[in-house]
């Protein structure tokens, strides 16, 4: 189970946001199980690239309410959607979860970063920019 101990409110706010919206694109968009249920198997070897490449297309193509619930539906009148860069965030923070859940995987065994997360990451970031929803 994912925690946040010793976090600032804000911070535990953002990290929830996160969560909440990886969780949906693990179980509605990819039908893998909830972050607390993914096992290493589902992440071993090159799943793990897979997995956040998968995440950052979802994320770039996906407007997602800034106020919804668990199934990213919107839960007031107006919500309007998160910014690019709240977005973006979500991704990093997907990244985060993975490495928290799984220390030993191979990428994360790593001194220095992995080569193809920056690279995924700035797609990322551009994907989600130019396809900024209002």
């Amino acid at each position: 189970m994912y925690r946040n101990l010793g976090n600032a409110e804000s911070t535990i706010r953002g990290d929830q946001a996160a969560l909440k919206v990886f969780n949906y694109f693990l179980v509605n968009r990819k039908t893998y199980p909830k972050y607390d249920d993914l096992e290493m198997e589902h992440v071993e070897g090159e799943m793990l690239k897979v997995i956040l490449g998968d995440c950052a297309t979802f994320l770039a193509n996906t407007p997602i309410p800034k106020y919804c619930n668990d199934d990213l539906q919107p839960t007031t009148n107006n919500p309007g959607y998160l910014l690019f860069t709240s977005i973006v965030s979500c991704f990093s923070k997907a990244k985060t979860l993975l490495k928290e859940k799984f220390p030993m995987h191979e990428d994360f065994q790593q001194e220095s970063e992995v080569t193809w997360w920056p690279a995924l990451y700035n797609a990322c970031e551009k994907a989600t920019e130019q396809a900024q929803f209002s």
